[in-house]
């Protein structure tokens, strides 16, 4: 038999007793939370230590830039137009009177 069950079979039937008993449990059952507690807040200061600064409590993530994703409006000539460009080019220097 283990310690709490023990205790409760020297309570027996006794009211007081039983509260005694249970009032005990609550409050082990407290300081068992706060040792949890602290036990997550060192591993959080043993992080931060190890880090070397401050882990955030909230992140703050912003919308991305609108981008505009259909070109400059500038179109890249291929190697006909600009082939067809520099003729055109030529005929009118040919067509100018010097």
């Amino acid at each position: 038999m283990n310690d709490s069950h023990m205790c409760m079979d020297k309570a027996r039937q006794c009211k007081e007793k039983l509260l005694l008993v249970m009032n005990g449990a609550v409050n082990i059952e407290k300081q068992l939370v706060e040792y949890k507690r602290d036990s997550e807040r060192n591993k959080i200061d043993y992080l931060q230590a190890f880090i070397g600064s401050n882990i955030a409590k909230e992140l703050e993530i912003l919308p991305p830039q609108f981008s505009k994703t259909k070109g400059n409006g500038k179109k890249i000539k291929g190697g006909k137009e600009n082939g067809l460009a520099e003729h055109e080019l030529q005929q009118e220097a040919e067509l100018v009177p010097k």
